[in-house]
């Protein structure tokens, strides 16, 4: 991974390398979801750490390093950060954080194994932070 800084605009980049099939586009689908809350959890890592405080990250982007097997191009793939979908993190962050620090691990056979049922089991975390 890497963080490319400009201290001029105080603008930060997050450049993520995976390894694996790309993605071509953001879906809702279960690894798309897990890549973009990555890619918002890193923003708020940086924008919250010391070293950067001062600073915001603008730009974050996928960077599959294997190329496609039929094109054989290497794709990228950047985030557009929305305000709602941080502030959903933060919240996500602090629920998940809270239930960790009380061992208060739910049971999860309520929520179906897909990209639905994850959805509905971060609302529910979400939803029922005290």
């Amino acid at each position: 991974d890497q963080i490319l800084s400009d201290n001029d605009t105080k603008q930060i980049r997050v450049v993520d390398f995976k390894t694996g099939k790309p993605l071509e586009k953001w879906k809702k689908e279960v690894q798309s979801h897990k890549y973009q809350n990555q890619l918002i959890f890193y923003k708020l890592l940086v924008e919250n750490s010391h070293s950067f405080k001062n600073h915001e990250v603008d730009e974050a982007k996928l960077v599959f390093v294997e190329p496609d097997s039929l094109t054989e191009k290497m794709h990228e793939l950047e985030i557009e950060y929305k305000p709602e979908e941080v502030a959903r993190i933060e919240k996500l962050i602090q629920a998940v954080w809270a239930r960790i620090m009380n061992l208060d691990f739910p049971d999860i056979s309520q929520f179906s194994p897909n990209y639905n049922g994850m959805i509905d089991f971060e609302n529910w975390l979400i939803e029922n932070h005290k």
